[in-house]
């Protein structure tokens, strides 16, 4: 006989030696609760870690992608809602972001281990308190399309005083693009309209960033402050 905790099921396992002990394919087993048609809960959550490269590459699925893996709308939107409430964490902490750090710490999850361009926008207080996070990237075959507006529309409502947009270059040069300085006055002259004022445009890689504020418009990049 094998020991406890090879034999037992991921609830049981949680009950009798606690939650922490479960590998990451036992959590989302318990999420997904059944397997599919071919592969019982344990393989497919082993799969889907595999090829999704692990727990952050899943929860930053979409619906479509996970229904590449037989997953019907049911679990996927177990793992969409457990992505959305890591997401909102940061701005139920009321978390400051008056400084690159705290906006690069606050929106990390988003961009560790991306492959694609991602845009992010933090929406703050007039004290520089995290209202609301939201993602605004909109993939489209060979382009990335960023949904500005309907973000704006939102922060409008939130009572939004200040925006950051933050910004991954894969690539890892952070230096800012002709198509970035486009953005940023697109963005600044978009955000007047709504009573927002544009507080930093970063643009980031796994190692460095890019400050608009810090910088005053010139290509100063720094090391990004890893997390211990």
């Amino acid at each position: 006989m094998g020991k406890i905790d090879d034999i037992l099921l991921p609830r049981e396992k949680a009950n009798i030696l606690g939650i922490e002990s479960l590998s990451d394919s036992e959590l989302i087993a318990i999420l997904l609760n059944t397997g599919s048609r071919n592969e019982n809960v344990l393989e497919l959550s082993n799969r889907l870690l595999v090829e999704r490269n692990g727990l952050l590459g899943l929860f930053q699925s979409s619906k479509e992608q996970l229904s590449l893996f037989g997953i019907k709308d049911a679990k996927a939107y177990r793992i969409l809602t457990v992505c959305e409430i890591l997401r909102r964490l940061p701005s139920l902490k009321q978390l400051k972001a008056e400084t690159c750090e705290e906006v690069l710490k606050a929106t990390d999850i988003f961009f560790v281990g991306q492959k694609t361009e991602v845009a992010i926008l933090v929406f703050l207080s007039r004290d520089k308190t995290i209202m609301s996070i939201k993602s605004i990237t909109e993939h489209q075959e060979d382009r990335v399309s960023l949904n500005l507006k309907d973000a704006l529309e939102k922060a409008k409502k939130y009572g939004s005083r200040w925006l950051v947009a933050v910004h991954n270059h894969p690539s890892g040069n952070v230096n800012p693009s002709e198509e970035d300085l486009e953005s940023i006055k697109k963005m600044d002259t978009l955000c007047s309209l709504y009573f927002l004022a544009l507080y930093d445009f970063i643009i980031r890689s796994d190692d460095e960033y890019y400050s608009m504020r810090e910088s005053g418009g010139k290509k100063i990049r720094k090391k990004l402050i890893k997390k211990q």
